[in-house]
């Protein structure tokens, strides 16, 4: 885990805050093309089989992690702000699911 900080920190020296949201925007991306892909399996219209579409959806949500944790480099307390807002998060989507 200390030689994935020093990475990190290292990354975080190299670029710049609008580097990394870029990056981060990219990956977001890719993660969700990923995630439909899930989808597309179950409705076969895809040759990629479930267990590969769940692996490269992990391997893009890797990548959004590694962006978030360079990140939390360049904007410090912003990992603080969003663990914040987390359980707001999730009670709203749990309203929003009991209102229907």
């Amino acid at each position: 885990m200390k030689k994935y900080k020093i990475i990190t920190r290292t990354v975080s020296e190299l670029t710049t805050e609008e580097q990394v949201l870029r990056q981060l925007a990219e990956e977001l991306c890719e993660a969700a093309q990923a995630a439909l892909k899930i989808i597309r399996v179950g409705e076969n219209t895809t040759p990629v089989d479930r267990d590969t579409a769940i692996m490269n959806l992990a391997d893009e949500l890797g990548d959004v992690h590694n962006c978030l944790k360079v990140l939390e480099e360049k904007l410090p307390g912003i990992k603080d702000k969003a663990l914040g807002l987390y359980e707001l998060k999730m009670k709203r989507w749990l309203d929003r699911l009991l209102e229907r």
